[in-house]
């Protein structure tokens, strides 16, 4: 029995063939578009009404939503927490990620292992998990950070980390970075393990220190995976935000870690505002949108190549 060609005798398509791709995509094609498209639609025309989320009764309200949006300042707040943790988890996570990958890439492949180990082993935890852990660590009374600085003289740095509204955004930062380096330096490493052997052997011939060959050599050629790794960080932290904060601050204190997504889950499932809260929802997926965009045209420059 033979196959169906893509290309008929004349040259045109087998509508057979086409039949079959068709008939193949299809299922997978309606199952991304019920689980990914229509809920971006669904939250479009829900965000467009005033709904409780329990009763079938909704009020149309138009723009009006959105209008409250730019009066309500703990959304203004909730944005720039987003942004600031987008910032300098992008930042610290990146910086780190390179520095271990080329830790890596110049180590022993005993090393090697070893290291993928240590560095890899956040992400086999969940997010809510790592939030947990941390919750304990930054106890002020049992947690083992507290317990450390005082057994140092350091007493006087303590703190209820999470209570503390000057630090409990950072207290959240930090796990969320230790969570993501070591998928980030992964793709890092990927990345530098591909690229051909005769850019080092020219660095050496030259004389180049490990300095010079990231600077002028490893870095120029990562680009392409920077650009990808960003973006992933972006959409990620938008999204893993409000795990870690749900888990460890909830918020708090007094909206000081509040984000947009925390904000949302507040107003929808708590305040039953659903329609109010399906608008956050869709600010925050605007954002997201913006800023994979800006860090797209900010790394617009293509990539080296190489044979």
């Amino acid at each position: 029995m033979s196959r169906p060609s893509l290309i008929s005798g004349k040259g045109r398509t087998n509508p057979e063939f086409l039949i079959f791709v068709i008939a193949g995509m299809a299922p997978a094609v309606i199952l991304s578009f019920w689980l990914h498209i229509y809920p971006v639609f669904q939250g479009l025309f829900i965000s467009l009404f005033r709904w409780s989320g329990l009763s079938p009764k909704k009020t149309f309200a138009g723009l009006g939503n959105y209008s409250a949006i730019f009066s309500d300042p703990i959304v203004w707040t909730a944005l720039g927490h987003d942004l600031y943790l987008v910032f300098f988890k992008s930042l610290f996570t990146i910086s780190l990620a390179l520095f271990f990958s080329v830790l890596l890439f110049f180590s022993s492949k005993r090393r090697q292992k070893l290291y993928q180990g240590i560095f890899f082993f956040p992400n086999i935890l969940s997010v809510a998990i790592v939030g947990i852990i941390f919750t304990f660590v930054y106890n002020p009374s049992i947690g083992i950070l507290n317990t450390l600085l005082n057994q140092i003289g350091l007493s006087q740095l303590a703190r209820p980390w999470l209570g503390d509204p000057g630090a409990a955004l950072n207290a959240v930062l930090f796990p969320s970075i230790w969570a993501a380096v070591g998928y980030q330096m992964l793709l890092i490493s990927a990345g530098m393990a591909s690229l051909p052997s005769v850019y080092f052997e020219v660095g050496l011939l030259e004389g180049a220190s490990r300095f010079q060959e990231f600077i002028y050599i490893i870095f120029p050629l990562l680009r392409n995976i920077l650009k990808t790794c960003l973006s992933l960080l972006v959409i990620n932290t938008l999204n893993e935000s409000f795990i870690f904060i749900r888990v460890m601050t909830n918020g708090g204190p007094n909206h000081a870690t509040e984000v947009l997504g925390t904000y949302m889950y507040y107003q929808a499932f708590q305040n039953f505002k659903f329609g109010y809260g399906t608008t956050v929802a869709v600010v925050n997926f605007l954002v997201a949108m913006a800023l994979t965009v800006l860090v797209t045209k900010l790394l617009k420059k293509e990539g080296l190549e190489y044979a």
